[in-house]
């Protein structure tokens, strides 16, 4: 369990530099700067964008009487945002990571260290899909008029959901992720394809 914790915070702030694109070489504190960077910047849109969006369509449905529809709206939204920002850290660190050799050839099992990078992505997924729906909630609250226990209900609920929706966006990064790098990796060993790369 030990293992698995060290490579997941390893791989999260792998993900997070390559989402600052400070992945090349650098100094340790430049690194940690720029993943606590990024973590930042996810933050900021996560929670800017959710707010602008959720609030204005929240204001829209309400007058119509559908106030409800934001929750999976703005839930689709945040999926599709998410897998934006995943679809490429996954076929770079989870299927084609440099370090990939010298990690297997550490005595520590195969599946945890696959296991290790794809809990890090979800917990990337997480972090964004969780901070985005906190507007979102907000807004419905504001527009929906309910009472104090109706309220902390529809709290936990939500609080229940943002855990499950990463999956999605995580599974269809990593689907994504295989096949951009199952295709990188045939086109790096096609004669032709190497040829037009030399000569550009």
């Amino acid at each position: 369990m030990r293992k698995l914790w060290v490579l997941l915070k390893l791989n999260f702030r792998a993900m997070l530099r390559a989402f600052s694109f400070r992945s090349g070489a650098g100094s340790s504190k430049k690194k940690a700067a720029g993943g606590l960077g990024a973590l930042l910047l996810m933050a900021f849109l996560a929670l800017y964008l959710s707010g602008v969006y959720s609030f204005l369509l929240a204001s829209m449905l309400a007058e119509v009487g559908i106030v409800e529809m934001v929750l999976p709206l703005m839930a689709l939204m945040a999926c599709v945002m998410s897998l934006m920002f995943t679809l490429f850290a996954a076929s770079g660190l989870v299927f084609g990571g440099k370090d990939s050799d010298i990690v297997l050839a550490l005595p520590v099992p195969a599946f945890t260290v696959m296991l290790s990078k794809i809990l890090a992505l979800y917990l990337e997924n997480l972090v964004f899909c969780g901070l985005w729906m906190l507007p979102t909630g907000a807004a419905y609250l504001v527009y929906a008029g309910l009472g104090a226990g109706q309220a902390a209900g529809f709290c936990v609920r939500l609080l229940a959901a943002a855990l499950f929706l990463p999956l999605l966006p995580s599974v269809l990064a990593l689907l994504g992720g295989w096949v951009i790098a199952y295709f990188s990796g045939r086109m790096s060993t096609n004669p032709w394809w190497a040829r037009c790369s030399a000569s550009c």
